[in-house]
């Protein structure tokens, strides 16, 4: 009977789980989108570099550095390019997280619509032009359950230097 109620809850389990596996990272993060604002600058300004990812309910994400250092690996990493002209301030303002206690130390959760900040400097010899900024962003979404490996979206966003 051990045995029955064992195999019993081990299929519940997978059947539980089973639905979350089959769920693509496309179909958990419904949008991830980059923006400058404003597009359009003149060398010496500072503009607004946003990332917004949707996050499908029931799911969530991480901040770019968790304040336990124990949950160091669950974190969105953002890799701002070298771009001549312009400069970034290395700090992201991010939503308030949500912090669950945990075995290894507190983690932090980003849930919902979720939109990193940061500013970008443009330098005041900064070439004119349209310059596209491709940043490299890794995400990792999980739900209570399970979570998805993580993934490396490529995001771009347009500014607009004047003469």
């Amino acid at each position: 009977m051990r045995f029955v109620g064992s195999c019993v809850v081990l299929l519940w389990l997978a059947a539980a789980v089973a639905p979350a596996q089959n769920l693509s990272f496309d179909e958990i993060v419904k949008n991830v989108d980059a923006s400058i604002a404003p597009k359009t600058v003149k060398p010496g300004d500072s503009v607004t570099w946003k990332l917004t990812l949707d996050i499908a309910d029931g799911w969530h994400t991480y901040p770019t550095k968790q304040p336990d250092p124990n949950q160091s690996a669950f974190v969105t990493k953002i890799t701002m390019p070298k771009v001549a002209g312009l400069s970034f301030s290395g700090e992201f303002k991010e939503p308030k997280a949500i912090i669950k206690k945990d075995a290894d130390g507190d983690i932090s959760m980003l849930e919902g619509i979720v939109t990193f900040e940061t500013k970008i400097k443009v330098a005041a010899d900064a070439k004119p032009g349209k310059h596209k900024l491709q940043v490299p962003v890794k995400v990792q979404v999980c739900s209570k359950d399970t979570c998805l490996p993580p993934k490396t979206v490529t995001v771009v966003a347009e500014i607009i230097v004047q003469e």
